[in-house]
């Protein structure tokens, strides 16, 4: 009796948490790289990433056991509804399946087996978890913004307490540079930290947090616009112009508490910003310049500047390129040199060919599953904003979250390959849909759900 009693508080706990640990294992393997399989490293470094990747499959695949053998609810894994209503989802999985299959075709690397692996992860737990309501899918998604945050955060303060100055120019911290690693694999860049920090201003904006202290509230959106700012990502800090006026616009609220929010998030981030950065950039200049003084750089600048004025076309060219960080020419190349317009040539196409990011998600969905793959994308887009749109017409509150997560990831998929390519983005589109779709959808699912999956 007392064993029967133990299995079934422990059932009704993993019943209510589950997810939630689905989740973490899923943030602490995101920046595992699979290729670490065939790495030459030690093999303590190994054993850790090993269990760092693999723990979130297969505690997936114990999930999935559970609930189709101990369950006793043959609906929760076929239910035509939930598929009718995420079918944009679906379409998205097929991207990914092409491009798997397209890497088996091309040259069946066993780190792209791994890849769909781990994208694969996230679909399955989205679809686990779309059984639940939709405070628990929302939780879900709270729960991977704040941690990740928490993770950029730490990195920041720990480069922070070495070098205190550095917050006026965060994107060269050490910590988040291209080459700077912990166990063997890349932290994030400059770009993702500033990605993260600015999806989390997203859960400030829209009341996930401190929602009845407006006081601590403007002080904490105040500090991250400072540093999004600080991190010089342009499409962060675009897309946090858009946000404010997408507040301002949209969200319900007295006048004057929207222009007393906009002055803590955007004016008083920029003239702190630029204060700071103006005192920074003196005592830079005064040490720079005794340096310069101190050598003989007049010579060689006089003998150089002759030389400048007859490569006009070329130095227009160069400022090209250097606006776009190079993207514009390596798009030119890629798409020039691909072969077959209608196939692919798998996962990660444009590391394998040309070795470096295509930064585009539009031309990494082309390297990888040709037109194909295009004309599904194309599809997907459309019915994704149709929603966003609907959404947003109608005024839906609880859709603004998802709605804004989701604009920021197709705005991003311009510039960088985006959630075809990275788990982070990948899990929070998958998730934002699977919110959306909940609090689109007038009748409930008709599941005979246990008591339990209404918590």
């Amino acid at each position: 009796m007392i064993l029967k009693k133990l299995s079934k508080d422990f059932i009704r706990k993993i019943n209510f948490s589950w997810y939630l640990i689905s989740v973490f294992l899923i943030i602490i393997s995101i920046n595992v790289n699979p290729s670490f399989i065939q790495n030459n490293i030690s093999r303590e470094i190994f054993t850790i990433n090993f269990i760092r990747f693999f723990s979130g499959p297969f505690f997936t695949l114990f999930l999935i056991i559970y609930f189709k053998y101990f369950n006793g609810n043959k609906k929760f894994f076929f239910n035509k509804k939930l598929f009718k209503d995420n079918i944009e989802i679906l379409l998205l999985l097929l991207l990914f399946i092409i491009f798997f299959l397209f890497s088996l075709l091309s040259y069946n690397s066993n780190t792209n087996i791994l890849y769909f692996i781990s994208y694969l992860n996230i679909f399955i737990l989205g679809y686990l978890i779309s059984n639940f309501n939709k405070k628990i899918i929302l939780r879900n998604i709270v729960f991977f913004i704040s941690v990740t945050f928490l993770i950029y955060l730490f990195f920041i303060i720990f480069e922070l307490i070495d070098n205190p100055w550095t917050l006026i120019e965060l994107n060269k911290a050490q910590i988040l540079q291209f080459d700077s690693r912990i166990l063997n694999e890349a932290t994030p860049r400059s770009t993702g930290a500033a990605k993260g920090f600015l999806i989390f201003t997203f859960l400030i904006f829209f009341d996930q947090f401190l929602s009845k202290n407006i006081i601590i509230k403007n002080v904490i959106i105040f500090l991250l616009g400072f540093i999004i700012f600080s991190l010089f990502s342009r499409t962060a800090i675009i897309f946090y112009f858009f946000l404010n006026v997408f507040f301002f616009l949209f969200v319900k609220r007295k006048i004057n508490i929207k222009i007393i929010f906009i002055i803590f998030s955007l004016i008083l981030p920029i003239i702190s910003f630029f204060i700071a950065a103006n005192v920074y950039s003196k005592n830079l200049f005064k040490t720079e310049n005794y340096i310069y003084k101190n050598s003989n750089i007049n010579n060689t600048n006089n003998t150089n500047n002759t030389n400048n004025t007859n490569n006009t076309k070329e130095l227009i060219t160069e400022n090209i390129n250097k606006s776009s960080s190079g993207r514009i020419f390596i798009w030119k190349k890629m798409l020039k040199e691909k072969k077959n317009f209608f196939i692919g040539d798998g996962i990660l196409a444009d590391k394998f060919h040309f070795e470096e990011s295509a930064s585009n998600g539009l031309v990494y969905t082309y390297l990888s599953g040709g037109l194909i793959s295009i004309s599904f994308l194309i599809v997907f887009k459309i019915l994704v904003l149709k929603k966003i749109y609907i959404s947003i017409s109608k005024k839906i509150k609880s859709n603004y979250l998802p709605s804004i997560i989701i604009l920021f990831l197709f705005f991003r998929f311009i510039f960088e390959n985006g959630y075809v390519a990275y788990m982070y983005e990948l899990f929070l589109l998958v998730f934002s849909l699977i919110y959306l779709n909940k609090n689109l959808t007038i009748k409930p699912y008709s599941i005979n759900r246990p008591k339990i999956y209404n918590k």
